[in-house]
């Protein structure tokens, strides 16, 4: 009987140590290091086209992965660009480079599961009509006419294609930043996740930006965008429990008098575990603290079995002292 019981103890250590083993490797996939890829010609895979309502008229692009399918749900996303990409030019709105959507559509990771809309801001609206050098501004009661757009055409793509609405995601730089805090004031549990980089805020949405996960950057120095009102409201919704990440860049580095392009550091440089790219697509609506839920199921089912292991120990002991 001895015999049996170190057997089954050691039997024991040694499963204990390959399931610990297996939980950690689990954990350390699905979550791949993005670097900007040099793309193929986005116009190239791109629908391109315009999208009219009752104030205005707005040129979009539309990303569909390869081989789409109507019984697959795909991830959604909406990238809204800076200033000065206003107009009504496919290819002027596809030249940009800020190096997200060209990530996105050069990594096996994202470019078979996910949906990307661009729209264009037409002259002379802006997404937000208020000023941004301040950093903070004032949301007003009713979208511009080109954010309204933004919101009526993705409705329309969400109602069209086979998206899976729990993956809905907002991502913009500067202005398009901007535009992503107006969205997520306005519409509270409609994303997934948002990544506003470097844009104005309105200090006063806390409760509204709380119910979003959030993934926002800058340069402290920023002289386009103040950055101290994004400071103040990420350390506020911190200290709520929030889940957010603030990342803060050297845009000077580049010789960025401005200190503005920390769009650069967020979509091509940083190869950081919670970069832009792994905070977004790790979180889902409802389910924005459960990232891994397999990985937990796996480490509660390994507990209980060591637990299950432990109790037939005990027992074998417990019979062989009754047996002496």
């Amino acid at each position: 009987m001895g015999r049996i019981v170190k057997i089954t103890t050691k039997f024991f250590y040694i499963l204990l140590t390959m399931l610990s083993f297996s939980v950690s490797i689990f954990a350390l996939q699905g979550k791949p290091n993005s670097v900007y890829a040099q793309s193929p010609n986005l116009n190239s895979i791109m629908i391109n086209n315009f999208f009219q309502t009752e104030e205005t008229e707005i040129a979009y692009s539309l990303y569909l992965p390869p081989n789409y399918s109507q019984d697959q749900k795909y991830s959604f996303v909406l990238f809204l660009h800076g200033a000065g990409d206003r107009g009504k030019n496919h290819d002027q709105l596809l030249s940009s480079h800020y190096g997200f959507v060209e990530t996105l559509v050069s990594s096996n990771e994202y470019k078979n599961n996910t949906i990307i809309l661009i729209p264009q801001c037409p002259e002379p609206y802006l997404w937000v009509d208020a000023s941004w050098d301040t950093g903070s501004y004032t949301i007003k009661e009713e979208p511009t006419p080109a954010l309204k757009a933004v919101k009526l055409l993705m409705d329309q793509i969400v109602s069209n294609y086979s998206i899976d609405n729990s993956r809905i995601y907002a991502c913009g730089v500067s202005m398009g930043g901007m535009g992503v805090w107006d969205l997520l004031a306005r519409y509270p549990q409609y994303f997934a996740a948002a990544a506003p980089i470097c844009g104005a805020l309105d200090e006063t949405k806390i409760n509204e930006y709380l119910q979003t996960p959030i993934f926002t950057a800058n340069d402290l120095r920023d002289t386009i965008v103040g950055a101290n009102p994004t400071c103040n409201v990420m350390q506020k919704l911190k200290n709520l429990g929030a889940d957010v990440v603030y990342k803060i860049y050297d845009a000077g580095v580049r010789n960025d008098d401005t200190f503005h392009s920390t769009w650069i550091d967020s979509f091509q440089l940083d190869q950081s575990e919670d970069n832009v790219y792994n905070f977004l697509f790790s979180r889902t609506l409802n389910k924005q603290n459960d990232e891994k839920p397999i990985a937990w199921l796996i480490i509660i089912l390994t507990s209980l079995f060591s637990l299950l292991l432990i109790s037939i120990t005990i027992i074998l002991i417990c019979k062989q002292k009754k047996s002496q």
